[in-house]
Parts: structure tokens; sequence; C-alpha cells
């Protein structure tokens, strides 16, 4: 896959997922989820889960690798506090410093994480792998252009832990393909199952989505297959996701597994999808981009 045509996708993505006023892709911890949650099984995102499983047909040629990637916003708190002469620092719900107003409420921190599997080892048994995103606690003093302080900002991520899991089964098709299995789960420890909502809040994984990237060879579209492939895809199990085909139009190489129904070949266009999600993102963590 090209790296320019990765980047589109990867923009289309950013725009319908992470520009979003509505929750999607929220996958609580585990153990929480488990003692609080119905088990739903369906592909809606906007309900909540602790997994979110992804299945589509590809081509399976000799020494073909697929890589995943997964991307996620990790929840962080912002808090406010003023600056009072002879006290100190007290909350507050918003801080105005020279023309700049800082106020209390919620940011994102964004998370890649990638995995590449050989399809041979994902046809030998599930492949599996663990990544955590540390908690932060970060404070920003707040200055006026004299240097005088008026107040300080307190960001707070909680530590949040991820397990993916990449499998291949062959279809028995005349064509080698294979059916592709992506799960990715909340293993987060951080609460228990008697846990208020918001602590789980805090520990949760949120417009969790992925990118799957072949090698050699290509996905098959799961809107749209091919007849003699139709019966593969029918097969195919996804739950809190669907994958369609990304990129340029045409390209068969690169699928994104989102927690809203797209079409294929999704574009920048977040007033499709739903409204917008309000938060502020942080910069991403830096990964090189996808690319043969």
């Amino acid at each position: 896959m090209a790296p320019e045509a990765y980047l589109r996708a990867r923009h289309a993505a950013d725009a319908i997922l992470y520009d979003g006023r509505r929750r999607v892709g929220v996958l609580t911890p585990r153990d929480w989820a488990q003692a609080n949650l119905p088990l739903d099984t369906g592909v809606a995102g906007t309900v909540e889960s602790w997994f979110a499983r992804t299945e589509v047909v590809a081509e399976s040629a000799p020494g073909t690798v697929i890589t995943v990637r997964l991307r996620f916003l990790q929840p962080q708190r912002r808090t406010v506090e003023r600056y009072v002469d002879g006290t100190g620092f007290v909350p507050a719900a918003r801080v105005v410093v020279d023309d700049r107003e800082v106020s209390a409420g919620e940011e994102f921190v964004r998370h890649e994480r990638d995995l590449t599997v050989p399809l041979d080892a994902a046809r030998s048994g599930p492949v599996e792998a663990a990544y955590d995103a540390a908690g932060v606690t970060e404070l920003e003093v707040l200055r006026d252009a004299t240097g005088v302080v008026h107040g300080r900002v307190r960001r707070t991520c909680r530590p949040l832990s991820a397990r993916m899991e990449v499998a291949a089964v062959d279809t028995g098709l005349v064509v080698p393909m294979v059916r592709l299995r992506v799960v990715v789960e909340n293993v987060t420890p951080g609460a228990a199952a008697d846990a208020e909502p918001a602590i789980a809040a805090e520990h949760s994984m949120v417009a969790t989505h992925c990118f799957l990237a072949l090698s050699d060879g290509g996905f098959v579209s799961s809107l749209d297959p091919p007849p003699f492939a139709a019966d593969a895809v029918a097969e195919c199990t996804n739950m809190h996701a669907f994958p369609v085909l990304a990129g340029d139009g045409g390209r068969d190489d690169l699928v994104l597994s989102a927690p809203v129904l797209l079409s294929d070949y999704p574009h920048d266009s977040p007033q499709t999808y739903g409204d917008e999600l309000d938060a502020a993102v942080t910069e991403p963590t830096v990964v090189s981009p996808l690319s043969r």
C-alpha cells in the first residue's frame, strides 16, 4: 500500500471518527463490561462493549503478510485551578489569561499500534499482541504576557491495556483465500466490576478502529463481494466494527474496520456519518506509514 493512499484513508477516518459528536467505538474494561453491560453482538459501534471483532475475506498468496494498525483515543481529563493571592490554587470552571480562556473539560490522546503477521503464521493459530497506554498527569502554569501567574491546568489520563488477536482460516475456495479475523479487547485492570461508570469511562478506549493492509493480494469487498466469494463473506462475523475497502478507489489492499457503517472508499465527510465529537484531540503518536 502506497503511503499516500494510506494517508488519505487515515485522513478520512480521522474526520469521520475523531471529529464526531457521538461516541462510537467505546471499549470499556472487560471485567467491568462483563459485570455491567448486556452482551451485544451487533455491528453497531455506538453500543459500548469490551471488544470489537472484524472478519474479512482476502487473497492468500504465498508469503503474504498482513499489517493491522490499531488506532484509538485515550480519554484525558482537563481540570482548571485559579490562583488566588494569599490562598494559592483553587478549583475553577475556567481561567482567563490575556485573550485566552481555558476551561475544564475532556480531551483525548491519539494512539496507534501495529501488528505485522505472516498469513501462514495466522493460519496456524491466533497471533496475539498486548499494548499499553500509560497513565499521565501533567501541569501547565497559566501566565499572562507579563509573567504573572493566573492559574494552572492539570491534565490526567488513566492507563489503558489493549489486547489484539489476528487469525486466518482457509475458505476452501478454488481461488486461495482466507477469512481474516481481528479481535481488539480492552483488558485494562483499573476498573473493578463494581466501579462507577465514570471510572470505567476514564479507562475506556474511544473511537477504536483498525486498518488492515496486505503486502500482496487483495481484500474482497464485504459490501459487494464477487459471486464466487459471496458465501465466504456471508460466513464472516463482525461485532462492533465493519470492514470496508479504503484508500484510492479501485485498490483492494487496504481495509478500514470502523465502528460505524461506511461505504467502500469512505471520504472525509463527517456530516455524512453523524454529528461531531465535542473534544480536543492531542497530536498522535508518530509511527511509520503503512507501505510495501
